[in-house]
């Protein structure tokens, strides 16, 4: 979700976390090493899933709207 410039994730029941950007379409949570968020575009530019990146595996979440 966006607030004005910040991007933010927030899974369901937590709090809103901002997402830093790391390059190009890969962000990361303030003070977190680990868990990379990176968005996956099809051809045209246009994002069709999250990666969530940990320790170098990859849990796909697929955009439905």
């Amino acid at each position: 979700m966006r607030e004005g410039d910040p991007l933010f994730g927030q899974r369901t029941g937590r709090a809103g976390e901002e997402l830093l950007p790391l390059c190009g379409d890969i962000f990361f949570k303030k003070g977190v090493w680990r868990g990379e968020k990176v968005f996956e575009r099809d051809a045209a530019g246009k994002i069709i899933n999250l990666l969530d990146r940990r320790e170098n595996n990859d849990l796909v979440w697929k955009k439905i709207k």
